[in-house]
C-alpha cells in the first residue's frame, strides 16, 4: 500500500524555513512531500528553488494568486504562513503603518476560503497577538489605537473558527529545539477535524531540570573562529581605510561587554576606544586644557581627549546563550569573547556560551574579540548566521545584504521541524 502524499502550501515562503522543517519531517518518516511555494521577492524564489528543485514555484505576491491555480483540486493538507511582521513588532521603533501592510494574516482567511486546507500553521512576532486598527487621520494617523489593541487578531480568530477550525497558539523559543538562536515567535495552530495535539515537547533548555533535556546551544559553536576582525583600536584612530569609527553607543555597549563578560577594566584604554580628537604623543605639547580638565586623559603613551559615560551599558551581551556566548578558551587569549547587539531594547551585549539574540534581516551583531593587548571587532558573516538559523547545508542566492534579509526573515528550521512533526502526526491520526 502506497504512502498518501502530504500536500503544502507554503505562503510568505522566503528562504524556505517552514519548507525545509516539513521536507525533513516528511523525508524522516519517508511519507511523499508535495510543495508549492510563493513569494514575491525574485531573489527568495531563487533561493528556495535551489533548495527546493521538486516544487512548484509562483513569483507573485500571495494577494494576487488565486488559491484554485495553486490547488486544482480544491485541497491542501498544510498550509504554512509567515506574514509581513514588521508592522506587528516593536522593533519597528513605533513608526506609522498602513492597512495594507498589516493585511498578510486577513489574506489567509480568503486562502482556506476558497480551497479547503486540512491544517494552518502561523509564524509571526508575538506582538501579533496586538494586532488592531490603526488612526485613518488627526496628527495619530498610521499608529495603531491602544483602546482597540487586539482587536483584529481576535477578529481573525472568529474568521477561522467560523470556517471550522479549532485553534491553539503558543509563543515558543527556538533555542528549546535546538537552534543556535534564542529566537522567541507566536506560532498559531488551525486544525479541521480533531484539535492539534499539542505542542512539542522541549528538547533544550537555558537552566536544564529535566531529564533528556540539553542545555541551549552555545553561539561559540557557529562561529567562524578563522575570521579576524579589525583592530577596534586601529578603527576608532581612522586608520583603516574604508572604515569609519563606531558610534559611541556601539562603543559603550562594548565596554560595558569588556567590563561584565571579559572582566577586564578598559579604562586605561578608553580615550582609545571613544577618539571625537587624533590622539598624540606625550612628546608634543597638551591640548588646550578647558576648565574642567576632563577632557584629557592619560592612556600610556598617548594623551587623547576623553568622552565617556555610562549610557548604553545594558546593551551588551555575552556568547553563554545560544548565538551570544563564548567561553574562556578562545584562541586569541584566555579573555571571553561576546556579541554587541545594534538594535532592540534591553541587555543588549551577549556571551557566546548561549543562544544567538534573535537574527534580524539587517546586521545585527557584532563580534568582539578582547586580545592580550587589543580589541577585534568584526560583523557575523552570513554562513554564520545561517548556521544560527538552522540552515544547514542550505545554498542561498543574492549579495550578502540579500542573504541577511532573507536569513532574519525566515523561520528558524529547528523549530519549523518539531512543529511539522507534531502537525504531521495529526495529519496521519485524522486519516
Amino acid at each position: 500500500m502506497s504512502q498518501r502524499t502530504f500536500k503544502m502550501v507554503d505562503l510568505f515562503a522566503g528562504a524556505g524555513g517552514f519548507s525545509e522543517g516539513f521536507r525533513r519531517t516528511c523525508e524522516r518518516l519517508g511519507i511523499p512531500f508535495d510543495l508549492t511555494a510563493i513569494n514575491h521577492w525574485p531573489t527568495a524564489v531563487e533561493t528556495h528553488s535551489v533548495n527546493h528543485p521538486s516544487a512548484r514555484h509562483f513569483c507573485e505576491s500571495v494577494y494576487e494568486v488565486d488559491p484554485r491555480d495553486v490547488a486544482p483540486d480544491g485541497y491542501m493538507d498544510c498550509l504554512t504562513a509567515s506574514p509581513e511582521c514588521i508592522y506587528h513588532s516593536n522593533a519597528r521603533g513605533g513608526g506609522v503603518c498602513d492597512d495594507q501592510s498589516r493585511s498578510g494574516a486577513k489574506d489567509i482567511l480568503r486562502w482556506v476560503s476558497a480551497i479547503y486546507v486540512q491544517t494552518i500553521v502561523i509564524e509571526n512576532v508575538k506582538e501579533f497577538m496586538g494586532w488592531g486598527p490603526i488612526y485613518k487621520s488627526g496628527p495619530n494617523k498610521g499608529l495603531p489605537i491602544p483602546s482597540r489593541k487586539g482587536a483584529e487578531f481576535r477578529l481573525f480568530c472568529v474568521g477561522l473558527r467560523e470556517l471550522g477550525y479549532h485553534i491553539d497558539f503558543s509563543v515558543l523559543n527556538s533555542a528549546n529545539y535546538g537552534a543556535y538562536t534564542a529566537r522567541e515567535r507566536f506560532f498559531m495552530i488551525a486544525c479541521k477535524g480533531i484539535p492539534f495535539s499539542g505542542w512539542p515537547e522541549l528538547t533544550h533548555a537555558k537552566n536544564p531540570d529535566r531529564p533528556f533535556v540539553k542545555q541551549w546551544h552555545a553561539a561559540r559553536d557557529i562561529i567562524d573562529w578563522k575570521l579576524q576582525g579589525d583592530s577596534l583600536f586601529m578603527r576608532q584612530s581612522g586608520m583603516l581605510e574604508g572604515k569609519a569609527p563606531l558610534v559611541k553607543n556601539t562603543i559603550d555597549r562594548i565596554v560595558w561587554g569588556l567590563k561584565n563578560i571579559s572582566g577586564i577594566d578598559p579604562e586605561p584604554f578608553l580615550v582609545m576606544l571613544y577618539g571625537t580628537g587624533k590622539a598624540r604623543s606625550i612628546d608634543r605639547p597638551l591640548p588646550a586644557v578647558t576648565t574642567s580638565g576632563n577632557h584629557i586623559a592619560l592612556a600610556e603613551p598617548f594623551f587623547a581627549k576623553y568622552h565617556g559615560g555610562e549610557s548604553g551599558k545594558t546593551r551588551c551581551y555575552g556568547v553563554d546563550a545560544p548565538l551570544m556566548t563564548l567561553d574562556t578558551s578562545n584562541r586569541f587569549s584566555p579573555i571571553e569573547p561576546f556579541l554587541v547587539k545594534y538594535f532592540g531594547s534591553g541587555a543588549n551585549a551577549v556571551s557566546t556560551n548561549g543562544p544567538l539574540p534573535t537574527v534580524t534581516t539587517k546586521d545585527r551583531f557584532g563580534l568582539i574579540e578582547p586580545c592580550l593587548l587589543d580589541v577585534r571587532y568584526r560583523l557575523l558573516e552570513p554562513h554564520e548566521l545561517a548556521a544560527g538559523m538552522g540552515f544547514n547545508g542550505y545554498k542561498f542566492c543574492g549579495t550578502k545584504t540579500d542573504i541577511k534579509k532573507q536569513i532574519g526573515n525566515a523561520v528558524e528550521v529547528n523549530q519549523s521541524t518539531a512543529i511539522a512533526e507534531r502537525v504531521v502526526m495529526n495529519w496521519r491520526a485524522a486519516a
